[in-house]
């Protein structure tokens, strides 16, 4: 860790930001739930909350209430707040069976995924969607097609199911089930098989390095792969990006860091002069204004830096290397994913070290062999508010929370899991009908002030403050019961309905049967009945 720091403290730029602050206040709210029954409060306005601070007043007296640092089944009594929190969750996996073969990259085109395999093989596999859910249910090997050859190591990018493969001695065009093998020349260096590539579909640009300072822009449509330009930059540049607009170049140089290049067309390139700098980087990914290299100190140990970039400056935000050794990075929209050997750890970004004193739970899973991991984008909201925790009784109950599905890829198997992202809630649970005052301050990344400013700048915090009376409501039935006794109640009057039909009926058949009986009365003529000269009686001879 000592090495780290000093490798930090000398580089090139270190600035540190001046904090900023912007106050929002929620109106005063009254809230009066039923007596012994739980109120959730979550402030869905302001996604970017991080943190809270809740206090109750007694006696004009403000009281700090600590935070929860575990699930409670609704049993604690006045108001409790609860951290975000963070959820691994393995969806599907798929094996293949070869023993003579592994896999070795993969690239996700629409609901398909495209893997290359060792054996100069191309898997397709299909994901396989709840549309209405919004949510993976399968994924689904449809297809494998081969050509001649092997390698160890491929890079592929697709476009529209047509995709660029590069492998260690050839490369090909791929459009299932055919290949096309594409000839290429030797750079100015001597080289044929890159280190890294990117696709940058809005350019159609396909970006070739080869660990050295040479860059070669591909023009990459659904037929063809044609060289359009090259140029250098750096000296051993290791991985290549461009920003969602198209409209900056990244290149991580291995000996000085990140360089930032504004793109003119796709056959032209200026440097910008702006650059992160940090030495022996391996690896970067970024979102928006935060981006994480990936580097190793002079005695190997790897660690990820988390640097907050402002305008034409930047800052060294947070280094993680403690618990895992890292190798590979992802950077998603609130979260990010520190790629290790065997375990994973899953951490929030964006928040300005000074904004924050305590360190949040990190969320640590397990996969061994794990080479990359890439987002799975279908739909374009990620709010949900269904099956956020999935155990009793949090699993009935409506948390709002964001959802990212991710494919990961290892050597023998292609995997889908989710992460989900739960925003801070307050749990309020009245004992009586006494009222209770609380105040509520929230820090947030995000708030409609900087939003209508169009202010991303992580140096300025977003305070929220809230302050809400809470009074118990008495009832006979409380709102958990209510729906027992709306179901017993329909039994009920079912059963008497039932009840009263089955007497009618029966009443119905027995004045039927009486009627009946009467009816034959009425014809049948008792012997006494009769007159003596009426009897009929039969002649006898003795």
């Amino acid at each position: 860790m000592l090495l780290i720091l000093l490798q930090v403290v000398f580089a090139d730029r270190l600035l540190t930001p001046a904090k900023r602050h912007v106050y929002e206040q929620i109106p005063h709210t009254f809230y009066s739930p039923n007596v012994d029954s739980t109120l959730l409060l979550q402030y869905n306005s302001y996604p970017g909350v991080y943190s809270m601070e809740l206090g109750e007043i007694v006696d004009g007296d403000y009281i700090r209430i600590h935070p929860n640092v575990t699930l409670d089944p609704f049993t604690l009594p006045g108001c409790n707040q609860y951290e975000r929190r963070l959820i691994y969750k393995h969806l599907v996996n798929q094996s293949t069976q070869s023993t003579n073969a592994f896999l070795t990259n993969m690239y996700i085109d629409d609901n398909l995924v495209f893997v290359t395999r060792s054996d100069n093989s191309i898997l397709i596999f299909e994901i396989v969607l709840d549309m209405l859910d919004r949510s993976v249910n399968d994924l689904k090997l449809k297809s494998i097609q081969t050509t001649h050859g092997n390698s160890s190591e491929h890079h592929i990018a697709c476009f529209n199911k047509t995709c660029a493969v590069f492998g260690q001695d050839s490369a090909f065009l791929f459009k299932d089930p055919d290949f096309q093998l594409i000839d290429l020349e030797k750079n100015g260096q001597g080289q044929i098989f890159p280190t890294r590539i990117y696709f940058d579909e809005k350019l159609n640009a396909l970006y070739l390095i080869y660990g050295t300072n040479l860059v070669e822009v591909y023009q990459f449509t659904e037929t063809t792969l044609l060289k359009f330009t090259s140029f250098t930059a750096g000296s051993e540049i290791v991985s290549v990006r461009t920003n969602p607009e198209s409209t900056i170049l990244y290149l991580l140089d291995k000996s000085a860091g990140l360089l930032f290049y504004r793109i003119l067309s796709i056959g032209e390139y200026q440097n910008t002069g702006f650059m992160i700098n940090l030495k022996n980087c391996q690896q970067f990914d970024f979102y928006e204004d935060t981006f994480f290299l990936v580097a190793e100190t002079m005695d190997g140990i790897p660690y990820a830096l988390e640097v907050l970039v402002n305008e034409d400056s930047y800052y060294f935000n947070k280094i993680y290397s403690k618990d895992m050794d890292i190798f590979d990075v992802w950077v998603g929209e609130h979260v990010a994913i520190l790629i290790g050997s065997e375990v994973h750890r899953v951490i929030y970004h964006s928040v300005f070290n000074k904004f924050i004193t305590e360190s949040e739970t990190p969320l640590f899973f397990q996969d061994i062999d794990l080479m990359n991991v890439e987002e799975f984008r279908k739909w374009e909201s990620t709010t949900y508010s269904k099956n956020a925790i999935e155990q009793d009784p949090f699993s009935k109950t409506s948390f709002q929370y964001r959802q990212f599905f991710m494919v990961g890829i290892s050597s023998s198997q292609l995997s889908i899991f989710s992460i989900k992202s739960i925003s801070p809630w307050l749990q309020c649970k009245p004992t009586s009908t006494n009222s209770t005052q609380y105040f509520l301050k929230m820090n947030a990344t995000n708030c409609p002030t900087k939003i209508k400013e169009n202010d991303h700048s992580a140096f300025k915090q977003c305070i929220i403050m809230h302050n809400f009376t809470l009074t118990g409501k008495e009832i006979y039935f409380y709102e958990q019961d209510q729906m027992t006794v709306i179901i017993g109640g329909c039994a009920l009057i079912g059963f008497v309905l039932i009840l009263i039909i089955a007497v009618v009926c029966v009443k119905k058949y027995l004045d039927s049967k009486i009627e009946q009986y009467r009816a034959m009365n009425k014809d049948h003529i008792r012997l006494d009945e009769l007159e003596a000269d009426s009897i009929p009686s039969e002649n006898v001879i003795v």
